[in-house]
This record gives structure tokens, sequence and C-alpha cells, in this order.
């Protein structure tokens, strides 16, 4: 989207927040870190342009896949069966990320199988022995 030239010209600090704006429109799952290397400014100033952009009425659409433990979630949700290695590719992330993001879905399936009162059950005082 950007190109080289628009790399080398000195762009005013409003033509810096619209051509933010236009990666933002152009590709809203991506993170603000991403942005900021194909825009070349700092990861907060385009957290703040696209907390501008999403207004009090959320206008930008999310998902939840501009982390990268999000992505390698939803590549995981899909594909259970897939190795590390694979998870790693299809979700662009490091080996750490593809090991949590496994054991994070393991355990809200336990928590979904065992119902929500498992965690009351887990934290109730035993039982004196007689």
């Amino acid at each position: 989207m950007i190109e080289k030239n628009d790399r080398r010209r000195h762009l005013t600090p409003e033509q810096r927040r619209w051509t933010i704006k236009q990666a933002i429109m152009h590709e809203p799952t991506a993170s603000d870190r991403e942005i900021a290397r194909q825009t070349k400014v700092d990861h907060k100033t385009v957290s703040a342009a696209r907390a501008e952009m999403r207004g009090p009425f959320g206008e930008i659409p999310q998902r939840d896949q501009h982390r990268p433990i999000d992505r390698a979630k939803a590549v995981l949700r899909a594909n259970p069966e897939l190795k590390k290695r694979e998870v790693m590719q299809a979700a662009q992330v490091g080996s750490k990320v593809a090991v949590r993001a496994r054991r994070e879905l393991v355990r809200e399936r336990r928590a979904a199988a065992e119902g929500p009162d498992a965690a009351a059950r887990k934290h109730q005082p035993r039982q004196a022995r007689s």
C-alpha cells in the first residue's frame, strides 16, 4: 500500500495521520506495531489514530486477530490437529506464541467441559476428618 516514494517524502503531521488511517482502513486486523513499521511512525501514534477513527460507535471493523496470540488461536480453532510449526507458518507467529495459544485453548475447553461451578468447587474448604 505504501510505496517507496511515499516513505522518502517529508510529510506534515496531518499527512502522516492520513497515511496511518489509510493503512488501518486497508488492513484493520493488522496490529499497531505492524502498521507503525509500514508507515515509519511509533506504535502509540497508530494506536491514537485507531482510537480516533473508532469514535463513539466503533466504525473500524475489529476482529480479535491483530494480536499474534489471537491469530494463532484462530488457526488452532479452525484446525486443532495442526503441528506447532504449521501453526507458526499459518498465523505468522513464533514458537512460544504457538505453544501458548494451544495451552490457552486447552484450558478454555477444559473449563467449558467442567461447567461454570468448577471454579467454585475447587475453592471450597475441605471438610475436617473425623
